[in-house]
């Protein structure tokens, strides 16, 4: 074992003032051992990359594994944060930093949009994410659980105030029944699985009056009613153009039913 730690140490010693290895170190605060899954971890699928034997290559098996790591480090992590909240709590907490739009987010923040190599001039915000996990994933192949646990608990500390999100938390699901309650309003969720390979496996739909209000995606049924329940409680402002879509749709429909008992009323005055 320690002749394996000197070998490391030699070829990092004539490595480390090469360009990559100070890029990365700079980005992940190590030094990479197996430099080439990095290389190969800012590879999206659009640019259209080529090994030495000429077939396409991209990150999208590292962001595989990387999306399973990092939903077991966030849990890890969630779990001895906050050691008193009960599962559902932590179940959407986690759904919440684990979010596309919060992995977007946290890799440009980290600074992917340097390394990040995509098709066009203009690269799509959304690959942000997928090449943050697949970013995990190198360094767990690479360094191993504990090194992806301690970049993931870094750039969090440093990006994210888990105390104020926890603070935000609440149970959406309740909010928005209370609210549809005050403003008789109908709501439904319509549930169905996804196509995707990953740990996503339930995507939740949210009607308000059969007007789509927001869409969530977790690994249980719930977070992802839970994850659909807060995209439209964010959206139950008057101003709001989903808003002012229902509210009309429902006048539409008061005015018809008047019409209808009108036509009824008429019928009966005729019989």
């Amino acid at each position: 074992m320690k002749r394996n730690k000197v070998f490391e140490y030699i070829r990092l010693f004539f490595n480390f003032r090469k360009k990559p290895y100070i890029l990365f170190r700079n980005l992940l605060g190590f030094y990479p051992l197996n430099l080439e899954l990095y290389k190969l971890a800012m590879l999206n699928k659009s640019y259209f990359a080529r090994d030495k034997e000429g077939r396409l290559i991209n990150n999208e098996r590292l962001e595989f594994l990387g999306d399973a790591v990092l939903e077991t480090i966030v849990t890890d992590i969630l779990y001895h944060r906050f050691p008193q909240k009960k599962e559902g709590f932590l179940s959407v907490l986690r759904s919440r930093l684990v979010q596309r739009k919060m992995l977007n987010k946290l890799g440009m923040q980290i600074g992917l949009n340097r390394f990040a190599k995509a098709a066009g001039y203009s690269k799509p915000f959304n690959i942000y994410g997928n090449t943050l996990e697949a970013l995990i994933g190198a360094i767990y192949l690479d360094r191993g659980y504990e090194y992806a646990y301690q970049f993931v608990n870094t750039f969090l500390k440093k990006h994210v105030n888990l105390s104020k999100l926890s603070n935000e938390e609440g149970n959406y699901k309740v909010k928005l029944q209370e609210w549809a309650q005050k403003n008789k309003m109908n709501f439904h969720y319509e549930m169905r699985e996804s196509d995707e390979t990953k740990s996503i496996q339930f995507i939740a739909e949210l009607y308000i009056e059969d007007i789509l209000a927001g869409e969530g995606r977790a690994s249980s049924k719930k977070e992802a009613q839970q994850l659909a329940a807060e995209v439209a409680c964010r959206k139950l402002s008057p101003n709001n153009p989903l808003m002012k879509e229902i509210k009309e749709k429902k006048e539409r429909q008061a005015l018809q039913l008047e019409c209808e008992d009108d036509v009824d009323l008429q019928e009966e005055k005729d019989t």
